[in-house]
């Protein structure tokens, strides 16, 4: 999906992390605020039991290196990375 804002079409899409180790659901849930933080995310979900994470995103405004660093930071193994764009 494009949506449009001030500055013209943004690109819109679904970013999945597939994480290594078990996270109960408070881990799961500091996750997703550490990945709200990063610029460009426009919600995430961690789900403990399938080991992922999916996050909406502006692909025009995240940097996939600092999602996956925010994720690293916190002990947690980014094992493979999966970008989904939305079309117009």
């Amino acid at each position: 999906m494009t949506a449009t804002t001030e500055t013209g079409p943004r690109t819109c899409g679904t970013v999945t992390l597939e994480l290594g180790g078990e996270q109960c659901a408070s881990e799961a849930q500091s996750i997703e605020r550490a990945i709200r933080e990063v610029p460009g995310t426009a919600d995430a979900y961690v789900n403990p039991v399938t080991e992922r994470a999916t996050v909406e995103v502006d692909l025009d405004q995240l940097d996939v290196a600092a999602l996956t660093g925010v994720v690293g930071d916190m002990g947690v193994e980014v094992r493979r990375v999966s970008v989904e764009v939305r079309s117009p």
